[in-house]
């Protein structure tokens, strides 16, 4: 038997490719003898050289090819013997087998390399702070494509609010190709800020405000730097706390500490000037005032310190000289304290 595409040789030197018997008479030397030889010719038919179509890969991986482990010898333009060969770049390639009738078939064929998605987020370097929430998108060079995120989100982009430094990856795939990324998002602490309560702060008082809060800078109300700030007199005073990524604020107001003042003489003429007593108060409430005669007799009470005493009694004006006052009233201190004071003494009504 041959190939198809071989020739034989019968024995009488006749080439032939043809399938078929054959009939050769040999004879001997001196010509009287011969010898009849009956050639069977069988002619095999060449396989299908078409063993392995062009195919396809991702670009940076490998593509691995085998076929029927039948064939008595096998080699691949690589150099690789084995029925087995693995393909890392774009190039033609051949194969040559070596059948069970002894055939050779060759096979061409082409593999193409397909581009890998390559994945953009934005933004590129996440950094939120704590509670705060972020929106991260990945895009791809090769349209379309599908996003499957490793929170089982299937989207271009996913919002988050994670309470730690978090990894998020996604898969892209594509029409050919399937790759993967990842992103951290790194989450800061928010600078814990807190002057305390509003308060009171009295003269010759001083109040020392405090904003420490590790690898973090600060600005004041008043313009200052550092990480404290004296109080001497009442405002309203602000700071505001940054560590480079997160920032906070607090603000604290301070009132004057309670102040009374009561005058020693009025002059109830009705010309529009000190024509009523009563005491003159900064940041004081609950006030009783009391005002007596000689005799021990009370001639006035008012809780409402605007509503003065006009020196009447029972609407007729008392003659004048010397009455005695007596306000009881509640101050503020420093510390939010609250005290009760009582305080006396005369006052002079002229005419």
């Amino acid at each position: 038997s041959i190939c198809s595409g071989s020739s034989y040789s019968l024995p009488n030197g006749t080439l032939v490719s043809q399938e078929g018997d054959y009939l050769d008479t040999i004879h001997s030397i001196i010509g009287c003898d011969s010898i009849i030889i009956n050639t069977h010719l069988t002619v095999n038919e060449e396989e299908e050289t078409d063993i392995l179509a062009d195919t396809s890969f991702c670009f940076g991986s490998e593509l691995v090819l085998s076929i029927d482990p039948s064939y008595t010898f096998v080699l691949w333009s690589n150099g690789d013997t084995s029925n087995i060969t693995t393909i890392t770049i774009e190039n033609q390639f051949w194969v040559l087998l070596v059948d069970s009738n002894g055939c050779n078939i060759i096979d061409t064929f082409q593999v193409y390399t397909n581009p890998l998605p390559i994945i953009e987020f934005s933004p590129e370097f996440p950094k939120i702070c704590r509670g705060d929430t972020i929106l991260i998108s990945a895009t791809s060079n090769i349209t379309p494509s599908q996003m499957d995120w490793n929170n089982g989100e299937q989207s271009s982009a996913i919002q988050v609010s994670p309470y730690m430094n978090t990894v998020y990856s996604v898969i892209c795939s594509t029409e050919y190709c399937i790759d993967s990324s990842s992103i951290l998002v790194e989450v800061y602490d928010v600078p814990i800020v807190n002057l305390g309560f509003n308060d009171y702060i009295c003269n010759n008082e001083r109040v020392i405000l405090d904003a420490s809060y590790s690898n973090s800078t600060y600005l004041w109300s008043n313009n200052s730097t550092s990480s404290t700030l004296e109080v001497y007199e009442p405002g309203i005073y602000w700071v505001e706390v940054q560590n480079g990524i997160c920032s906070s604020n607090d603000t604290i107001e301070f009132k004057p500490c309670s102040t009374i003042w009561v005058p020693n003489v009025f002059t109830p003429n009705n010309d529009g000037i000190n024509d009523t007593f009563y005491p003159i108060i900064t940041e004081i409430e609950d006030i009783q005032i009391y005002i007596y005669n000689r005799w021990g007799n009370k001639i006035f009470h008012s809780a409402d310190f605007t509503t003065g005493w006009d020196g009447k009694y029972c609407g007729i004006e008392l003659p004048g000289g010397n009455y005695y006052w007596l306000i009881i009233y509640t101050e503020h201190s420093s510390l939010n304290r609250k005290i009760e004071r009582q305080i006396h003494g005369t006052v002079t009504l002229l005419r």
